[in-house]
């Protein structure tokens, strides 16, 4: 039986949830920015991570539903970006990246026994009983 996630955990996971479904609009948001300035190799390399920055790329999802918690979204503000270069595109996405990652490590720091998901290798979302592995940490 998967030990249920505390009030305070799972409020953590909403907010991580919120945050990536924020930083996807951020690096959409760059990719018309740079699509705009004609790089679009550098469009594409936006759009790929807008992807993933999606919380069903993510572990935060996986880690409320192997406890039986069902994600919710907060509210998402819109990316107000005033780039005009590829440079500060890639400063903006940087930026966010740094507070995306931070938010991770404050989530990781607060879970209890410093537990971590291995998500499936497949990068798909397996039926809900099965999604996602917990493991302690030294444990394989």
């Amino acid at each position: 039986m998967a030990m249920k996630l505390s009030d305070t955990l799972a409020e953590a996971f909403n907010k991580q949830v919120t945050a990536e479904l924020e930083a996807s609009l951020v690096y959409l948001q760059l990719s018309y920015i740079l699509d705009d300035l004609g790089l679009v190799g550098m469009r594409d390399w936006m759009k790929t991570q807008s992807e993933e920055e999606r919380p069903t790329h993510s572990s935060s999802p996986i880690t409320c539903w192997d406890r039986d918690a069902t994600p919710q979204i907060g509210t998402i503000n819109s990316p107000a970006l005033k780039v005009t270069n590829a440079i500060e595109a890639f400063e903006a996405s940087l930026a966010h990246e740094q507070k995306i990652s931070g938010m991770i490590r404050d989530l990781a720091a607060a879970a209890p026994e410093r537990a971590t998901l291995i998500p499936p290798a497949s990068g798909h979302l397996p039926p809900r009983a099965n999604r996602g592995r917990i493991h302690r940490q030294g444990n394989s």
